[in-house]
């Protein structure tokens, strides 16, 4: 076990351990300092020295990689990236049965996008709730999940990234919504209600939430993306576009649950609409 770090020059440690993409600096340097028995924290200063952040010249002597293989895969080493508390947040476990694969016994934590929720090789969901391997569910009873993930990724590709994580967002909350108030949702009014109302999709907390609602969730954000432009659109007939929606929600909810959809959907419309007349306001003060 290395104790005297201060004296030594940077150099490759006895054991390497795989970079692997999008994985996280924090992540890398816990295995690493775990395969050569050193303190992980004791192996971060001394890859930092000077700085509070890790060097990625000294990460790669240490290492045993090139420096520019580190920094097309690791995640974590750029200015804007680098904060490891950041990285804790944003990373979380790629498949245990990927990494085992590749003989890797310990989690490999990576920075990976909202919309990459299930593996399909080993069909288990990765999804923003699961932080752990426990978390890891099988979808095996869950074939509908799986088509799901395909659809989410589908929507990444073809639109902003911004633009999928609002529809994400908001569609999660009507999902919520309409499943309280058909009674429907089995966690409770309380929980479906707090989550409904405040915070991101990809902040609920319980794998089975996600997976109970992540089918109907990507459906109609699929149905959001589509039809928010005709809602905003300055020159069109919201009338028209509302009654559009409405169609579109009930195919994603099924029609025998109008009512509760209608519910679930009243507040979002109004948010459309003042945000419509807000552009509207907009363009009068610049013409």
């Amino acid at each position: 076990m290395i104790t005297d770090w201060p004296r030594l020059p940077p150099r490759p440690l006895p054991q390497s351990v795989t970079a692997f993409r999008d994985e996280t600096v924090y992540s890398f340097t816990t295995r690493l300092a775990h395969a050569n028995r050193i303190p992980p924290q004791s192996l971060r200063d001394y890859a930092a020295r000077e700085s509070h952040y890790v060097d990625p010249e000294r990460l790669a002597r240490l290492s045993g990689y090139p420096r520019h293989v580190l920094c097309a895969r690791l995640r974590g080493l750029t200015a804007d990236e680098r904060d490891l508390t950041r990285q804790r947040a944003r990373a979380r476990p790629i498949c245990r049965y990927c990494t085992a694969r590749r003989g890797v016994p310990q989690p490999v934590h990576c920075w990976l996008p909202d919309h990459l929720t299930v593996c399909h090789r080993h069909g288990r969901w990765i999804g923003p709730s699961a932080q752990r391997w426990d978390d890891q569910m099988s979808l095996k009873h869950h074939p509908a999940v799986a088509r799901s993930a395909r659809a989410h990724h589908a929507l990444a590709k073809r639109n902003a990234p911004d633009i999928v994580e609002l529809a994400i967002n908001d569609a999660s909350r009507i999902v919520l919504r309409q499943r309280r108030f058909r009674r429907d949702d089995g966690l409770g009014d309380s929980a479906a209600t707090g989550i409904a109302l405040r915070g991101r999709w990809a902040s609920i907390s319980t794998v089975n939430l996600h997976i109970a609602t992540y089918v109907e969730t990507v459906r109609m954000a699929a149905v959001i993306i589509d039809q928010r432009p005709a809602l905003l659109n300055r020159t069109g007939d919201p009338s028209v576009a509302r009654v559009a929606l409405l169609a579109a929600a009930n195919a994603v909810f099924g029609a025998e649950d109008e009512t509760a959809t209608t519910a679930a959907l009243d507040g979002w419309l109004n948010n459309q609409q003042i945000i419509r007349k807000s552009r509207d306001k907009s363009m009068i003060v610049h013409t």
